[in-house]
């Protein structure tokens, strides 16, 4: 895409307060993948960030096999233990890994201007932003905002990835939090999770995490498999896969509590990493109570 010069307005930085320590800024610090400074357009605060593919998860979901050729699988192995390794360095955390977070870059589109860009890839859908009350949000937020491009990215095609690791939203620094919450996928998530222990080793969560990730990511199906994302399923399945060794000094602190099938369907979406949005009305309440009924 054409690019012109920014002004000096344009590039000035403007550090994120309780984000950035900006004794220690350089440009392009702090985000692998290089999110770099903000601009600001006279009304509201940008962020500016790296143009990039689809994720990992929609790459190997939009192929025939599900799987990488063996030398972009060890590329892509490569890249995301270096990546994590770099954050490690730093005292940084991810404490949400998983395939929609890892970001295969591209740069065929860089050299397309605008309209070759639409023509190519088609116009952009906007969306108009409103506030709760009704009320349009300027000048302190876009007018409008838009869906992103549909990138198809077959895993079985890609020679050789560049993957960018995203999502730094639950991020933490591990010597300013003594016991850190994470926010990880139920299928990639340690042990300690399961049992409502306390994360003692921030780093050793990643790296579990990263090594369950990395077996999905260069293989064909996941590491623990399960129906619905139960968690004593996917308990069984750590104890079928890595012998109980893993959990044996764990042990059961409540007894089991059974959810309402609205709340258990609401707990499986995130715990495939998807973002469900539904009503809730008197009809549909009254049609999931009606399922329970049969299900019971």
């Amino acid at each position: 895409m054409t690019e012109s010069t920014p002004s000096a307005t344009e590039a000035l930085y403007h550090p994120e307060s309780d984000v950035e320590d900006l004794e220690g800024y350089r440009p392009g610090d702090y985000h692998p993948t290089l999110i770099g400074n903000t601009f600001c357009d006279g009304h509201h605060q940008c962020l500016v960030g790296v143009s990039t593919g689809c994720s990992v998860a929609s790459s190997k979901e939009n192929s025939t096999n599900f799987m990488f050729p063996p030398d972009a699988a060890r590329s892509l192995a490569a890249q995301l233990i270096m990546g994590l390794a770099y954050l490690h360095s730093n005292d940084v955390y991810h404490g949400d890994l998983h395939l929609h977070n890892f970001l295969l870059h591209t740069s065929s589109f860089n050299h397309l201007s605008t309209t070759e860009l639409y023509e190519h890839h088609g116009k952009l859908y906007k969306v108009p932003v409103w506030q709760l009350d009704g009320k349009l949000t300027a000048p302190h937020a876009p007018l409008y905002t838009t869906y992103p491009m549909i990138w198809r990215m077959p895993v079985n095609e890609v020679a050789d990835p560049e993957i960018l690791i995203s999502d730094y939203e639950t991020f933490f620094i591990a010597s300013q939090t003594p016991s850190p919450t994470l926010h990880t996928p139920a299928l990639y998530a340690l042990p300690e999770e399961f049992f409502n222990k306390p994360i003692m080793i921030p780093k050793a969560a990643d790296i579990w995490t990263l090594g369950v990730v990395l077996y999905n990511a260069v293989g064909e199906c996941p590491l623990f498999e399960t129906f619905a994302c139960d968690l004593d399923d996917i308990i069984a399945e750590m104890v079928n896969t890595l012998d109980d060794s893993s959990i044996s000094n764990f042990q059961c602190i409540s007894m089991p509590e059974f959810q309402h099938l609205h709340q258990h369907m609401w707990d499986m979406s995130q715990a495939l990493g998807v973002r469900v949005y539904c009503e809730v009305g008197d009809a549909s309440v009254g049609e999931a109570g009606g399922t329970e009924e049969h299900l019971d």
